[in-house]
């Protein structure tokens, strides 16, 4: 949600933090990705389709949805809907 709110008032630390990790695979969570594109009032704006076609969009599944928020994407994985091991 800071990209969506940098978008209107220029670039911060959510798009400093993607320059930093510029090489990261970046990931949104299927919630999110469709929170953001609530803002636009349609999924298909050019805007809204832009901004989240730099993102991967991961699916969630009830054993993702159940565990706690504290863990991050993993490139390697084949599977986007458990979180990696510790």
């Amino acid at each position: 949600m800071d990209l969506e709110r940098e978008l209107r008032r220029g670039s911060g630390k959510a798009h400093a933090f993607l320059r930093e990790n510029a090489t990261a695979r970046a990931c949104l969570s299927c919630t999110v990705a469709r929170e953001f594109a609530e803002g636009f009032g349609d999924i298909h704006h050019p805007a809204c389709a832009e901004m989240l076609g730099k993102f991967d969009i991961l699916s969630v599944s009830l054993t993702v949805a159940a565990e706690p928020i504290s863990f991050h994407c993993d490139p390697d994985s084949t599977h986007n809907d458990t979180p990696p091991s510790p």
